[in-house]
């Protein structure tokens, strides 16, 4: 599975939440199988969301859409996010 790890800092948990949430059919049409989402434990305006996708080429696409650009406005993300373009090699069992 190919991984996409975005760091970034919002205005509002929850109403960035909210946003995430109501994109969930959007991203899994997209290609997305999972995703995990972080608050740094010192600054909780500081979020990490790792995102599971089939591939790279679609997780690419998703980076790429000017609409993930509007929607992570619209959630009231602060700045440009970071990415991070990772795939597993190990896990716990």
């Amino acid at each position: 599975m190919f991984n996409i790890v975005m760091r970034f800092k919002v205005i509002d948990y929850p109403r960035w939440k909210a946003e995430f949430d109501a994109d969930d059919s959007w991203r899994r049409t997209s290609g997305e199988q999972d995703y995990r989402v972080f608050r740094d434990a010192d600054d909780p305006t500081l979020i990490t969301v790792m995102l599971g996708w089939e591939s790279m080429d679609t997780g690419q696409l998703f980076i790429s859409s000017p609409l993930l650009r509007r929607k992570l406005q619209d959630g009231g993300v602060i700045g440009e996010p970071n990415y991070f373009l990772v795939n597993e090699v190990g896990k716990a069992a």
